[in-house]
């Protein structure tokens, strides 16, 4: 009887830690199932009110204008906001509808310095160059710059035949390629990194066309101030076909001041660029004291 008891005891004891094993095993299930879920899924920001274009970041973090949500992992782009940090700093360059995702290309980095206002008798005008051209993200508000206009290839004009009233092509001034000093120790308002044109969508549901930009590293925008006549080279340097600007920055003294400027340049070409040999180059930016 008393074997019988035990061998009763046993079996219930048996029971009672498959019991224990079973519920462990569920329960881990559960929990690594959770996980893996929350694994495949990334919280982007979206646009938690109807936000329009030129809305700085810090209002949107101070009046709480944004919303999280989760999305699959393999959705996520570089162009998501997956934090509110990212806001900081910033400004909107698109509008964004009430749930859209909060993208990096809508938003333009304002930068830790402070923009410099327009100069009494200057007005701001904008160029864009491609990377390297500008600097290479070298130049920021505030800087100085030289800046060259490169012509590519030799530049053929259409000229009006007084006689006959025909077109007819003209040479241009020089007969090769050429690079010369533009403007010297011009003052940069802002920098901004470029951004694709524009791609509107309208849906033909009736509900509001989008507009979306990407951003572009590749090309920089630089708002320079400039005089009425310089703003007229600038414009017209920067819209020809198969000339270039080229923006160097000027070195400042400890009081922010930019050396003289330089009086005038020869300008370079095929025909002149190797006039002067690299020792004479040399001796000529480092004179002996």
């Amino acid at each position: 009887m008393r074997r019988r008891s035990n061998l009763l005891v046993l079996l219930g004891l048996a029971s009672f830690v498959l019991g224990l094993l079973a519920v462990f095993l569920i329960t881990k299930d559960d929990v690594d199932g959770g996980s893996a879920g929350g694994a495949d899924t990334v919280e982007v920001l979206v646009a938690g009110a109807d936000l329009e274009a030129g809305t700085s970041g810090e209002d949107l973090l101070r009046n709480g204008d944004y919303d999280t949500e989760r999305i699959a992992r393999a959705d996520l782009t570089a162009d998501n906001l997956t934090a509110p940090s990212q806001l900081s700093g910033t400004v909107l360059t698109l509008r964004f509808a009430a749930g859209e995702p909060l993208r990096v290309s809508g938003l333009r980095s304002l930068g830790n310095s402070v923009r410099p206002p327009i100069p009494e008798g200057f007005e701001a005008v904008a160029t864009t160059t491609d990377f390297v051209a500008g600097g290479a993200s070298s130049v920021i508000p505030g800087d100085r710059v030289n800046v060259y206009l490169n012509i590519r290839a030799p530049v053929e004009f259409t000229v009006i035949n007084e006689e006959t009233g025909a077109e007819q092509p003209s040479a241009g001034p020089y007969a090769t390629g050429r690079t010369e000093l533009l403007l010297a120790n011009t003052l940069v308002l802002d920098v901004q990194v470029g951004t694709t044109p524009l791609q509107v969508g309208q849906p033909t549901d009736g509900t509001a066309a989008t507009a979306t930009a990407t951003v572009n590293p590749s090309s920089l925008t630089f708002v320079l101030a400039v005089d009425t006549l310089d703003a007229e080279k600038v414009i017209f340097a920067s819209t020809q076909v198969g000339s270039q600007l080229y923006l160097s920055r000027v070195r400042l003294d400890d009081d922010g001041n930019p050396p003289p400027p330089i009086a005038s340049t020869p300008g370079q070409d095929f025909f002149t660029i190797l006039n002067e040999e690299a020792l004479a180059a040399f001796t000529r930016t480092n004179p002996t004291p």
